[in-house]
């Protein structure tokens, strides 16, 4: 593994065979959402100055496809933790929201809700006493629908 130097006092991870062919380009730390990716300046067909994300060079995916960093850290760009995908297996790959610190699981009336998203339909999977019962039923259903792109609250 080696650490490119980027702006803003940042650093990306990438793998040593990646290190020699990406140090050709001058790379910045751009802040998005929650995280930092690794981009550099490039041109369009018809010479539009654009944004090039690392992981995307790296994997040398289409414009059509979108990419994961599993460990949700944007600047680590080692190739085992870097996949492409699509949109909504993207999405599924986020973070806890809402008022509990666990991934699909809500505060409710004095006890626990786990539900998930598929396909965009709100699944309920039930309720619990017990929120790290709530997360564990959630994080099996999780596996179910989502396989390798499953986000879970306990590895």
């Amino acid at each position: 593994m080696r650490l490119i130097s980027l702006t803003q006092g940042q650093f990306t991870q990438v793998d040593d065979a990646d290190y020699d062919g990406l140090m050709q380009w001058k790379w910045f730390a751009n802040k998005c959402k929650n995280t930092y990716y690794a981009e550099r300046w490039g041109k369009t067909i018809t010479g539009t100055r654009k944004h090039i994300s690392m992981h995307r060079q790296i994997l040398g995916v289409s414009e059509d496809m979108d990419t994961d960093h599993r460990d949700g850290n944007g600047l680590n760009n080692q190739r085992f933790n870097i996949r492409s995908c699509t949109t909504s297996q993207n999405c599924r790959n986020r973070k806890t929201w809402g008022n509990s610190s666990y991934i699909g699981v809500s505060r409710h009336n004095g006890k626990y809700q786990a539900a998930i998203t598929v396909n965009g339909i709100y699944k309920y999977i039930g309720i619990f006493v017990d929120e790290i019962e709530a997360a564990r039923a959630r994080d099996r259903v999780s596996i179910e629908h989502f396989g390798e792109f499953a986000k879970l609250n306990f590895e």
